[in-house]
């Protein structure tokens, strides 16, 4: 198993997913939504605006650092816009993290639940196991206080959700397919919320 170190901040003026939140609605996690706790992660897993990191040359082909930067932007559009989101976009077919993703979008645009302008998100990337070339874990620590907002009955401006301060830290199983890198599962190392958890690391 090849270990990389390295920190990669981004930042952000929307939200991942809301990773947190104190809501009773489970709506905007980006842990699975099931109450049911999840099998430990095994190896055997065989807003576009808001980016600013450059791309690497065509002819090359994308790292897991890069895979992962592109998929967060992509969980960032949808969380500004859940009705124009494609989940294969995210993660592999029939995988845990599609399915899971599959039941916080079809909630959100439910509800009509978006992510505001309103409050920042960033994320350090603190390693990445390689465990093939076509499969790595990714260690993240994530700080999250983007304020949600729900589609009113009746009309009238959106009603403030949640703007809670979460902060999370969090392990991508990440698999390279023939259209990019793609999540397989998450898991959900640590939460904190209230307090800045990357900030305290």
């Amino acid at each position: 198993m090849k270990t990389q170190r390295l920190v990669l901040v981004v930042l952000t003026v929307v939200v991942l997913a809301n990773c947190g939140g104190s809501s009773a609605e489970s709506i905007g996690r980006i842990d699975p939504v099931s109450d049911e706790p999840r099998p430990p992660i095994e190896q055997e897993w065989d807003s576009r605006a808001t980016t600013t990191l450059p791309r690497p040359l065509v002819d090359q082909p994308l790292s897991v650092e890069w895979g992962f930067a592109e998929l967060m932007a992509k969980r960032i559009d949808c969380s500004r816009d859940p009705w124009s989101c494609d989940i294969d976009d995210l993660a592999v077919s029939e995988s845990p993290a599609h399915h899971d993703l599959t039941e916080v979008y079809e909630r959100r645009r439910r509800y009509g639940i978006t992510a505001s302008t309103k409050g920042a998100l960033t994320y350090e990337v603190d390693a990445v196991d390689e465990i093939s070339p076509e499969l790595a874990h990714v260690s993240v620590c994530i700080n999250d206080d983007v304020v949600l907002t729900m589609r009113v009955p009746g009309g009238g401006p959106p009603a403030v959700l949640d703007e809670s301060i979460s902060s999370y830290r969090m392990v991508f199983v990440t698999q390279r397919t023939t259209t990019g890198w793609r999540w397989v599962e998450f898991e959900t190392i640590d939460r904190i919320v209230g307090v800045g958890l990357c900030d305290a690391s």
